[in-house]
């Protein structure tokens, strides 16, 4: 109970702070050329596609790009919480950013909110059923960002109605353009990327990507039943399978898992990807793809890779957070729901290929948008700057 109390008064503390910065921006004049950058981790997903963008196109020569971050960049930025960075958030007219929406955005600045994610888990107002039990802290967060948000992308028509219900938004504040990261699946170059971390095509027989999750219960992805499997890690030996584990941002890693070695697996953490790189970039040189409540497998559909989804938790997940769509009916891929089933489906993916038409049937409906995503984002929000580039 004291715990609860003290988190309250701190967010009201932290609201008192927002509030005043941002009453005080309406009468500070905004720079029409400036745009400022948010992701988590800095540098990263949609954001960074549409940043990058606007560099091919030398958009840095009309716009400053300014990139707000914790860690140091090797991109034009400024570190959070400084005195300079307070000038820009109280300066900048417009802010694109993939997983907050700043509570300190005026009235005469524009937010993009690109998401970073598509709807399978309840999220925002449609998290508010009987059985999620909000707190006070995530109705007023939830409250604060559909009142921020100026635009918000969305993948297709249907992906905008569930947006629309999310967040409580009008149709005309959501931009069906595509996800800029979606550019990055068909990179040229995945196959030379993928290898700066040993994750060598031509090596084995098939890559695996394992990408689950976070839950907030336990802050346990679940990881430690498939690395800790001596069957499974058998398995993958003898037929010289590679798994990359890459853990979700939020989970804390184990003690298991930081001293954890095998030939067969590898680890890739946020921390040890190269600066600019991100997963999606060499994305499409896996074979198949296991996870469990992630909106990671909407982009496997996009490139066809097969998907098995370990879900040993799906009831206590159900209760803890819901879905929009039932999983036994809309996820495109075997539901496996213990090691045993996780294997037999492991082994039998390659074999056959079930959920090929489930697959296709999702990818249509929820990419009306599946390539250019990056151009079409800029062309819509700065198309006055593009004027005789």
């Amino acid at each position: 109970m004291y715990k609860m109390f003290s988190e309250n008064l701190k967010l009201f503390f932290i609201l008192i702070v927002y509030q005043a910065i941002s009453l005080f921006s309406n009468f500070i004049p905004k720079n029409n050329n400036k745009v400022l950058f948010f992701s988590s981790p800095d540098y990263s997903d949609n954001a960074k596609y549409i940043y990058e963008k606007m560099l091919e196109m030398k958009l840095n020569n009309r716009l400053d790009l300014i990139w707000a971050v914790f860690i140091k960049v090797n991109v034009n930025n400024v570190r959070r919480r400084t005195l300079k960075y307070l000038y820009h958030i109280l300066t900048t007219k417009y802010i694109i950013s993939t997983h907050r929406v700043p509570f300190w955005k005026s009235k005469n600045q524009k937010v993009i909110f690109t998401e970073h994610g598509l709807p399978f888990k309840a999220t925002g107002y449609l998290t508010h059923t009987d059985v999620i039990n909000f707190s006070l802290k995530q109705r007023i967060k939830l409250h604060i960002t559909s009142k921020k948000i100026g635009y918000i992308l969305s993948t297709s028509y249907l992906h905008a109605i569930i947006l629309a219900a999310t967040w409580r938004l009008s149709m005309d504040k959501i931009l069906i353009t595509g996800f800029p990261r979606q550019d990055a699946l068909y990179n040229e170059q995945a196959k030379k990327i993928a290898s700066k971390y040993s994750i060598e095509k031509d090596k084995f027989s098939k890559l695996i990507l394992y990408v689950p999750t976070f839950r907030e219960r336990d802050n346990d992805d679940l990881s430690r039943d498939i690395l800790s499997n001596k069957k499974f890690l058998k398995n993958l030996k003898i037929k010289n399978i590679l798994l990359v584990y890459k853990p979700h941002k939020n989970t804390k890693i184990s003690e298991f898992v930081t001293n954890f070695n095998h030939p067969n697996v590898i680890i890739l953490k946020d921390e040890d990807f190269e600066e600019g790189i991100h997963l999606y970039d060499f994305f499409s040189v896996f074979n198949l793809i296991i996870t469990d409540y992630s909106s990671i497998f909407y982009d496997a559909t996009l490139l066809d890779i097969p998907i098995i989804f370990y879900v040993p938790d799906l009831e206590r997940y159900s209760l803890d957070r819901g879905f929009i769509f039932k999983p036994s009916k809309w996820l495109p891929g075997h539901l496996t729901r213990n090691q045993n089933e996780l294997l037999f489906a492991l082994n039998n993916s390659f074999k056959y290929d079930p959920y090929k038409q489930k697959r296709n049937f999702i990818k249509n409906i929820m990419f009306d948008k599946k390539s250019d995503c990056s151009l079409r984002v800029i062309k819509t929000l700065f198309h006055q700057f593009l004027e005789g580039t």
